[in-house]
């Protein structure tokens, strides 16, 4: 299988997984009643693969499915905006995000609905 095809795949189910992943460490850092170091880690640390693997992925288009805003950015926003500033993470590591995160909120409907 071609890397592209292999990071396609990962890319599909990547919103879901984040999102999992995202409610878990921000549940974890700072909605729970109990502090876990070990899980605070953990899933502070797979938020920050799954946003290197998107960060990969918009080194080579605009959006997360090529060139034009899909259903894709909409569902993936939220958690990588919302996300990564209750968590507290800079995606300033991640400067593809970064620019993608910025130019998704200049979007006319995303600026309605903020």
């Amino acid at each position: 299988m071609p890397i592209a095809s292999g990071i396609t795949l990962y890319i599909d189910n990547t919103p879901n997984r984040a999102k999992k992943f995202a409610v878990q460490a921000l549940a974890s850092v700072g909605f729970a009643g109990i502090r876990s170091d070990y899980a605070t880690e953990k899933f502070l640390n797979e938020t920050k693969t799954l946003f290197g693997v998107l960060d990969y992925c918009l080194m080579e288009s605009s959006y997360i499915a090529g060139d034009k805003f899909t259903i894709a950015d909409i569902a993936s926003f939220p958690w990588v905006f919302q996300g990564a500033d209750a968590l507290d993470l800079d995606r300033v590591e991640w400067p593809h995000v970064k620019s993608w995160v910025e130019q998704i909120v200049q979007h006319p409907a995303v600026q309605k609905a903020l």
